[in-house]
């Protein structure tokens, strides 16, 4: 996949999962601060449910269902959990905030493209159109 590709995936899943302007720098930073305060110390809360997810819930621009969150965060808890089986104590894997990110991103891009991949496209390109028309002098995206 081409660069400039990535980048229109990466703003889009930024924007999906609650930053309040992908192109204004201080606003991804404050989104990724408050993820690295909130979410410091044991990653899992009493339910189990990952700190990380726990303040995706709270961000009412995140267009992902709290049910698809919980079903991400159970699976990304699985995998770690599955990766972590044989290790010992001290060589287990702990994420960190922007680790638990990349899997909600990944566990997203990967439940759309197997649930409706020309959806998902579209979507995509209605964000790329988007952008083109509203932040050309920012970002030039290309279309998927």
């Amino acid at each position: 996949m081409k660069f400039e590709k990535r980048l229109a995936l990466t703003g889009f899943l930024r924007k999906t999962f609650g930053v309040s302007d992908i192109h204004e720098k201080s606003s991804v930073k404050a989104y990724y601060k408050r993820f690295k305060e909130d979410a410091s110390g044991s990653a899992y809360d009493a339910n189990g449910i990952s700190k990380v997810c726990s303040i995706l819930r709270t961000i009412p621009r995140v267009t992902v269902s709290e049910e698809k969150l919980l079903e991400y965060d159970r699976n990304i808890r699985t995998h770690l959990e599955r990766i972590n089986k044989n290790r010992s104590s001290k060589d287990q894997i702990v994420f960190k905030y922007f680790q638990f990110l990349a899997g909600f991103y990944t566990e997203y891009y990967l439940d759309r493209v197997t649930e409706d991949k020309s959806a998902f496209l579209n979507e995509l390109n209605a964000f790329v159109a988007e952008q083109k028309k509203n932040h050309s002098s920012k970002v030039q995206y290309l279309e998927f």
